[in-house]
């Protein structure tokens, strides 16, 4: 009995050993929990000679995490990272088609299209499970960031433009680089400081800490933009943070909103909320049931023109000391630290209070909201 049981654990002891030549590392397969040790990740390297003047555009990228660096001023290399079999010997040559990468150039523009299309296969607990190539992704809709381990990094002239059409990816683009188009499908990007974004995203999040300008069209995501000279912004059900913005422009649904700074400032906005630390300059709102939160108004103001629905609004008037404010909504509920007379405008009776020494000169602070509660301090 005894020597039965010690063959056994002989057995088993055996049977855990890694075979000869195979090594014991585990890698991890993509963002499934899965592990295998019987693969690794190599990178491949290729070198294209192009113009100082090059636009890159990435199309029909899935599962392949992006970073755009800068490079030479007359070359574009692409660094690819792949998962390669152990028990494979493969050349040069075998790597880079390994990788999977097509690449043409017509004119000016240099085309990158990585090549990996999952195929759906069933998975245990209801979730998907994608497949591509060898490697199996385990996906779900809330796992928007780090789905592959598969990459690719591209090196070229910063004095080119960049657009990428991508999915289910992380996209990180260095500092220096002119304008950038992106659309984009449940992506992570980080963009350090550019001059120009176009972007179209959905399911993504989008950081950029310093942009001349920016045109975005943004859904079921998050924008965080810490400093830009002009921003336009179509968002809907969205969180969006901004910090110092000089102009912006903005459609909103059902959107969170929070802006440190802004000097001019154009918005329509339905559902929600919206908050702003500073105001400078201008000031034009149009909304319907988005609450309204303006913690300081600069004394440079020139022009503020409310119009709000079922909405409650808290504006701090405490930095102003020539101004007026007449309000000509129904329904609604002011509450202020001064008293308001009844006027009238033709037809149309509104409440007005005028801050004392006021001269004809003062701002006014025009509201026009129904169905609202309106705190002034």
């Amino acid at each position: 009995m005894k020597h039965l049981l010690l063959l056994l654990l002989t057995m088993i002891y055996l049977c855990k050993m890694p075979a000869k030549g195979q090594t014991t590392t585990l890698y991890r397969n993509g963002a499934s929990s899965s592990y295998d040790t019987k693969d690794k990740y190599v990178n491949v390297k290729k070198s294209f000679r192009i113009g100082k003047k090059v636009d890159l555009k990435i199309i029909k990228n899935k599962f392949r995490n992006i970073e755009i660096r800068q490079g030479g001023t007359d070359s574009l290399t692409i660094v690819a990272k792949i998962r390669l079999d152990n028990s494979k010997s493969i050349d040069e040559r075998g790597l880079w088609e390994k990788a999977k990468i097509r690449t043409r150039t017509e004119g000016s523009i240099f085309f990158i299209e990585p090549i990996l299309t999952p195929d759906k296969i069933p998975a245990e607990g209801g979730a998907t499970t994608l497949k591509s190539g060898d490697s199996n992704v385990l996906f779900n809709r809330s796992l928007r960031k780090n789905v592959s381990e598969e990459s690719i990094i591209i090196y070229l002239p910063n004095t080119s433009n960049i657009s990428i059409d991508s999915e289910f990816s992380d996209i990180v683009v260095s500092s220096g680089f002119k304008d950038i188009d992106l659309v984009c499908n449940n992506c992570f990007i980080n963009i350090p400081t550019i001059r120009k974004v176009n972007a179209n995203l959905k399911y993504s999040d989008l950081i950029i800490e310093e942009v001349d300008s920016a045109k975005l069209d943004v859904k079921l995501g998050t924008l965080n933009v810490q400093k830009s000279r002009a921003i336009d912004v179509i968002s809907n059900i969205t969180e969006i943070k901004l910090g110092q913005i000089k102009f912006m422009k903005l459609s909103s649904i059902n959107d969170e909103i929070e802006i440190d700074s802004v000097d001019f400032f154009l918005c329509n906005k339905k559902n929600g909320y919206l908050r702003i630390k500073k105001l400078g300059t201008n000031f034009t709102f149009a909304g319907i049931g988005s609450d309204l939160t303006i913690e300081r108004i600069s004394p440079v103001l020139k022009k503020f023109d409310l119009k709000n629905e079922f909405a409650k609004v808290d504006i701090s008037l405490g930095d102003l000391s020539n101004y007026q404010v007449e309000h000509s909504g129904k329904f609604s509920t002011l509450y202020a630290p001064f008293q308001f007379q009844k006027v009238k405008r033709g037809s149309k009776e509104s409440d007005l209070y005028q801050s004392p020494g006021s001269k004809n000169s003062s701002v006014a602070i025009n509201l026009d909201c129904n169905n609202c509660k309106i705190f002034l301090k």
